[in-house]
């Protein structure tokens, strides 16, 4: 077997003690040579041979040391962005993930093995490495610097079809992530991707590796960012523009309510969101998240709202409304003076006003199959009992007030000409094929966060839905790259995760253990394995967490190795003949089925470095470059 060659390499290079004495044997050649009347032959003879061997054992040994040298490691890799763009011919429809090579069972067995011994007999003299390593220092490096030396390392090119499937990357803070967004989010501009960014931290690193993908493309335009902590330079954003069924936009702000609420709640919230957004509708208004927040928090928008449809939609139906107006107007006013009351169910209506409750009346007399369900749906929320009402819509007032929070940020007015920042929703991103940054600025804020990144994802899903619907089947690429994952995760995003790849979405999601989804789902560890059901592809980076680390080894797999148990016995014994003495010595092979790539090796990957399993099957062990635009 190839790793049983292969452990020879792990020793001690005792081709070089040969090496020496093959050229301490050719100078004694030499010497009798001159000393002696040596013949000619045997001399050419005994300097064939002693030189054969001297270079024979020399190249054994450099062989060894060269192995050896390998497995301490690279330095880090730079690479510019302009090599990146020099390369887009060759690269084609594929991505750069660096170099490596394809980790097979042999490989598994030399990590084993090599597992067992000792540094100072994995590498090689240290003076070899002073001369011929580079200034690389295993021995102080971090992580172990052996596992990417057990291969021979290719450039790694990775056909983009492959990220179709989703993908998730693990790493430790620090580890790998944000290096190899930047690696990738460059290509995928490079190539006239749409990218789409979600960054909860709102760090520099992405932000600028983001600008500078779009500078490197040569069109800056087409780098948009989206930032709370910076206003002035963040373009508007539209979470509620593109829809054709109100029932959608109540979907959507359904989808961005925390998901502990009860359900109950959840549906009347969804109800009544319908039926603003349909009322809202038949009069020409634009629904926004500031425009349904006031609806539900105050009594008076409704009413006026309520007011505005129901004349209306009566018009055309009742050609003498104005005076049908003001003969039931006499009347109401008349029988208040004589003592008439209200209905005092303490609901909503009682505060209407007179030409409110008639029209409400008007509306009621007409046929059922003329009175549209939005605007039934508004008087009936009207007509409810104040104190029940607020209860039922407990879940959606916070909400939709984390994001009006923010203004025209993410409830913008079409009509105001004094705001000169640019509005964007997710379809106008991708058709414009544009590098879109949302940095949500969890650290200062993270409830407003966490639900601008649920109204971002839901309005993606919204884009993928009508795509998927109204589409030509060949939809543009859209990459969505989510870091941190745990900040942005919801039951949206797994529709997406489940249904995204018809509408040409890609999902990258990183994280730093499999407990940041577990916790962002409310601890619902089922739900969560849903998640990770659907992520045909992995890109691991240096990680502690045992949960993690167990999850990842399951997923890669038991391979056959070979393992050696050594015995030894003795005994003695005492006969009439004598004493006889016996000894017994063996070594047993056995082939276990063990992980492929054991948790510890994950664990002790150096910093850019990472484990792929890319189609579900293949497993790459790579090392990335550090992104240069400069």
């Amino acid at each position: 077997m190839t790793s049983m060659h292969l452990e020879t390499m792990f020793r001690p290079a005792y081709e070089a003690r040969a090496a020496a004495a093959w050229c301490v044997a050719l100078f004694w050649v030499v010497g009798l040579a001159i000393f002696t009347r040596m013949a000619a032959p045997a001399l050419a003879t005994m300097l064939a041979l002693a030189l054969g061997m001297l270079l024979l054992r020399s190249w054994q040994t450099s062989r060894v040391w060269a192995f050896k040298l390998r497995l301490a490691g690279h330095k880090l890799a730079f690479i510019r962005a302009s090599t990146l763009r020099d390369a887009q011919p060759k690269l084609q429809d594929r991505i750069f993930l660096g170099w490596g090579w394809e980790w097979q069972p042999s490989h598994t067995q030399r990590a084993y093995d090599i597992s067992k011994i000792d540094k100072k007999e994995i590498y090689p003299p240290r003076w070899w490495l002073k001369y011929f390593g580079d200034g690389l220092d295993p021995y102080a490096s971090k992580g172990k610097a052996w596992i990417h030396g057990m291969g021979e390392e290719e450039e790694i090119m990775v056909p983009k079809a492959t990220f179709v499937g989703h993908t998730g990357i693990i790493a430790t803070t620090g580890a790998l992530k944000t290096t190899l967004y930047r690696l990738m989010i460059t290509q995928f501009a490079l190539q006239g991707d749409c990218v789409i960014i979600i960054d909860p931290k709102g760090g520099q690193d992405l932000y600028e590796a983001c600008r500078d993908a779009a500078a490197a493309v040569g069109d800056p335009d087409r780098f948009i960012s989206f930032r709370p902590a910076f206003p002035s330079t963040s373009v508007r954003l539209d979470g509620l523009k593109n829809w054709d069924r109100e029932t959608q936009v109540a979907s959507r702000v359904k989808q961005i309510i925390s998901a502990s609420e009860d359900d109950n709640f959840i549906n009347f919230c969804w109800t009544v969101t319908t039926n603003l957004v349909g009322s809202m509708k038949l009069v020409g208004q634009r629904p926004t998240i500031a425009s349904l927040l006031d609806h539900v928090q105050s009594l008076e928008n409704p009413e006026r709202l309520c007011e505005e449809v129901l004349y209306a939609y009566l018009s055309p139906k009742l050609p003498n409304l104005g005076e049908a107006l003001q003969d039931r107007s006499r009347l109401a006013e008349a029988s208040q003076k004589s003592g008439g009351q209200r209905g005092g169910r303490g609901g909503l209506a009682e505060r209407a006003s007179p030409r409110l409750t008639i029209l409400m009346q008007l509306f009621r007399e007409l046929p059922f199959e003329d009175r549209p369900r939005a605007i039934s749906g508004l008087i009936a929320m009207l007509d409810a009992n104040r104190e029940w009402f607020s209860k039922m819509i407990v879940a959606m007032v916070p909400t939709l007030t984390k994001i009006a929070s923010l203004g025209p940020l993410m409830s913008p007015d079409y009509d105001d000409i004094t705001d000169k920042r640019p509005i964007f929703d997710i379809k106008k991103i991708v058709d414009g094929g544009k590098i879109f940054y949302a940095g949500i600025d969890a650290l200062s804020d993270a409830t407003v966060a966490d639900a601008i990144a649920a109204l971002i994802v839901a309005d993606a899903a919204g884009y993928a839905g009508e795509t998927y619907n109204y589409g030509d089947g060949r939809p543009p690429r859209v990459h969505l790259l989510i870091d941190e994952a745990g900040d942005a995760t919801s039951e949206t995003l797994l529709q997406i995760l489940n249904k995204g790849r018809a509408a040409g979405i890609n999902v990258y999601l990183a994280m730093q253990a499999i407990a940041d989804l577990v916790v962002a789902l409310g601890n619902n560890e089922a739900l969560a394995e849903r998640f990770l059901s659907n992520l045909n592809n992995f890109i691991i980076g240096a990680t502690q967490d045992p949960r993690t680390l167990e999850f990842l080894e399951t997923r890669l797999g038991l391979v056959p190795v070979l393992t050696k148990a050594l015995s030894q016995t003795s005994g003695q014994k005492t006969e009439d003949i004598g004493l006889e003495y016996s000894a017994n010595r063996g070594v047993t092979r056995k082939e276990v089925q063990l992980p492929m790539i054991p948790g510890d090796l994950l664990s002790a990957l150096p910093d850019l470095h990472y484990i792929s399993v890319l189609n579900r099957a293949e497993v790459r062990k790579g090392r990335i470059p550090i992104l240069q635009f400069a």
